[in-house]
């Protein structure tokens, strides 16, 4: 027996093809509307208009909303399996309208067991389980609140007011759709106590959205067309200056919306590699970046950075998802910024370190095999590291002065065998932090080849607390 995600493709392939204009549910005219793409629809995927969509159930009755969509989808069922009907009369008493019910049912409408709709429609808030995992997500960043509005819509539930451009609508054009201002609930709304409790858990696993499907992007606002003016990157509301919006490329499955004819997209450079403006320069060296997933932790710090947030805290979140780790803080807007996943451990390094202080430049070695895993003991509160190199006394000397940002400096580390014999070697910080002249504990990575003559290995410097337990100070590179 095929997939029910396949059976449902299958039966769309049989149907014919359509048009649906888009001037028949907005009052612009085709050619007034700047994206090509969202002038009109066409193909055999049944679509509903604008007007149908927003006509309610109660319009219909019983027997015509039956009617309706056997006509949309294809089929002719009747009134004689009660589940059915008993669906179709929910949609009714919960004043559904049309889009709503055909939105809940439609990806279930083929289904040969009846008997398991209403269960499926209750466990997966509407969305068939064979059909959500092809979700895809919108990508986008707020415009300025005075170009903005608050829309009251049944898409959900009217449980908030849903935040979008004033010349933008919801007409997506997608099946399934991830969108943040539909599926987190938003300030404003009904049940403001319910949305902070869920903020906890949604906010900080919203990147878990944006891993797994294709990711549509507006780089100029939801729904809007592209455009990069002089002034394009200068404003925090600016899509490639938004905080949330770093972990929801990080996968390069995206694609950019609101291409218009000639526009930014199109936009050829001079021989010299130059743009006509300043703008449109930096705006494809973010494009290019946007092409490169980023993989390094100290890539996604040096780009969190750089972007901005109406809290703080919101970085902590937007960031969680890209580095990977075994388990994130929740989230909580009234927190200070240091707050989340604080454990009180000297080892990590502080927001504000992360933030404001100079990052170690980051080296590529030839292989993996440097990196070397340290894991978090809750229970006894430290962090444990199974497989580094340890030396348990070398002197450090030659890095007591700070130097010139973006510059190395060089230094020696000492090792005394028990026999008595000596061993120097050549030390690098790639930092300024200094590091007094003294014996410390070095915590390294596996030996790493650095290029084709030279190896490495990356030693934290640190104080010995106990036999097993160090603290951390800095870090420096032996080659």
């Amino acid at each position: 027996m095929k997939p029910f995600a396949v059976q449902v493709l299958l039966k769309y392939a049989k149907f014919p093809k359509v048009t649906i204009s888009a001037r028949t549910g907005i009052t612009k005219s085709e050619e007034e509307i700047a994206v090509p793409s969202q002038r009109n629809y066409t193909g055999a995927k049944p679509v509903i208009s604008a007007s149908l969509a927003n006509t309610p159930c109660t319009t219909f009755g019983l027997r015509g909303l039956l009617d309706r969509l056997n006509d949309t989808l294809g089929t002719s069922y009747t009134l004689d399996i009660t589940t059915r009907s008993s669906l179709l009369e929910d949609c009714i008493a919960n004043e559904y309208d049309f889009g709503i019910a055909y939105g809940s049912l439609h990806g279930a409408w083929y289904t040969d067991n009846w008997s398991l709709i209403p269960f499926r429609l209750r466990e997966s808030s509407n969305i068939p389980s064979a059909s959500a995992e092809y979700s895809d997500a919108i990508s986008h960043a707020w415009v300025d609140e005075k170009e903005r509005m608050d829309v009251w819509t049944p898409i959900n539930g009217r449980q908030w007011p849903v935040s979008i451009p004033k010349d933008a609508d919801l007409n997506m054009g997608l099946e399934y759709v991830w969108l943040d201002v539909l599926c987190l609930s938003q300030r404003g709304g009904l049940r403001e106590d319910l949305r902070v409790e869920e903020w906890m858990l949604d906010v900080p696993t919203t990147g878990q959205v944006y891993r797994v499907v294709k990711v549509y992007c507006y780089l100029s606002g939801l729904g809007r067309p592209l455009t990069v003016t002089q002034d394009y990157f200068y404003s925090d509301r600016r899509w490639f200056n938004r905080a949330w919006t770093l972990q929801e490329v990080a996968h390069q499955n995206h694609v950019i919306c609101g291409v218009t004819p000639d526009g930014p997209l199109d936009a050829k450079p001079y021989k010299d590699g130059s743009y006509a403006n300043e703008s449109l320069k930096r705006f494809y060296q973010k494009l290019r970046c946007l092409r490169q997933a980023f993989h390094e932790i100290f890539e996604v710090l040096e780009e969190m950075r750089r972007r901005a947030s109406t809290n703080s805290v919101h970085k902590i979140a937007g960031i969680a998802f890209l580095l990977g780790p075994c388990t994130i803080p929740a989230y909580y807007e009234t927190q200070s910024i240091e707050e989340p996943g604080n454990a009180g451990t000297i080892w990590r390094p502080s927001w504000d370190q992360l933030m404001e202080k100079p990052l170690p430049e980051y080296h590529t070695p030839a292989d993996n095999s440097y990196y070397t895993r340290i894991e978090r003991d809750t229970e006894n509160n430290i962090d444990r590291c199974e497989e580094a190199l340890c030396i348990e006394n070398g002197f450090v000397r030659g890095l007591a002065v700070v130097g010139v940002p973006g510059t190395y400096r060089h230094g020696e580390l000492l090792i005394e065998e028990p026999s008595g014999i000596q061993h120097s070697f050549r030390i690098t910080a790639i930092h300024q932090y200094h590091i007094p002249d003294g014996t410390y504990t070095l915590i390294g990575s596996q030996e790493s080849r650095y290029d084709s003559q030279r190896q490495w290995v990356q030693w934290v410097v640190g104080r010995s607390r106990t036999k097993t337990v160090r603290r951390k100070l800095r870090e420096i590179v032996s080659v």
